[in-house]
Parts: C-alpha cells; structure tokens; sequence
C-alpha cells in the first residue's frame, strides 16, 4: 500500500478518511486530537500539503480538499532545481520533450473536431503574427498549442 509510506500523518489522515475534492477537513484542533499531533506540527504538514496543492486553507472557509494536479509540485521543485543549477532547466525541457514525443500518438489521437479547430486558430494567429511587418514572437499561442495537444 502506497499511503503508509507517506511522511505525513495530516496528508495519510487526508487519503486514509477518503476526502475527495471539495470536502471541508475539521479545524486544526479537531484533527490535532484525531491525529494525535501538535497544532504546530499540524500546520506545518498543512503548509507542505498547500504547496502540494491538495488543500487550500482560508480563516472563512476552512481548509478544503482541492483537485490533484501535479503543477503545485512540479513547478516548485523545477524552480528549486533551477535556483540551484540553471542547467537542471534543459534537463527538464529534455525530459518534457522526451514525454512529449512518447505520447504524440496517443494525445493526437484523442483529440475532437473542436480541438482540431481551435489548433488550426493557434496556428493562423501565429502566422499572423509572424508575418507582420514587425515580427512579434507567438510565445502564448505556442504554449496554447502544447497545452491543447497534451
């Protein structure tokens, strides 16, 4: 079983109570005694899983189970890795166009007639843009492209 070897008594309680997304925890009090840990260690495993982003805190409205998505730490430790080593950046964009690539087939194959158009969209404003008599560099619609497709 994968969850007991999470270092986290807050994040295994999470995956171990069967919270799904939207779900409202109890107060930090509440699960220091269920836990059985300080408040203060409770915080700060709270603070881990925020930047996780497996739940948001907010004094209103508690501390809600949010939708997984690998962002919150992916982009932490890239920026992390980068601070240390700007080579570590091509090593990432490696391994992106490495998954990329390994997957091609499968995202194209999946993607709608709505997808196909708006792609072509992407594509003709990048035209468009590249074509003028100033050229301007298409980052968004280049990123919008790879974001589409995968």
């Amino acid at each position: 079983m994968i969850v007991p070897r999470i270092d986290s008594e807050f994040i295994r309680y999470i995956f171990e109570q069967g919270y799904h997304p939207g779900d409202r925890l109890p107060s930090l009090s509440d699960l220091s005694a269920e836990i059985g840990i300080s408040v203060g260690k409770l915080r700060e495993q709270l603070e881990v899983a925020r930047t996780l982003g497996l739940v948001e805190a907010s004094p209103r409205r508690g501390i809600i189970c949010t939708d997984y998505t690998f962002v919150p730490a992916v982009r932490l430790s890239l920026l992390a890795a980068m601070a240390m080593d700007r080579d570590n950046f091509d090593a990432f964009s490696g391994l992106r166009v490495h998954l990329e690539t390994a997957y091609w087939n499968e995202a194209v194959a999946l993607l709608t007639d709505d997808d196909k158009r708006y792609l072509r969209e992407l594509v003709d404003g990048a035209k468009e843009m590249l074509s003028q008599p100033r050229v301007q560099i298409p980052f968004q619609e280049h990123r919008e492209l790879h974001l589409a497709i995968f």
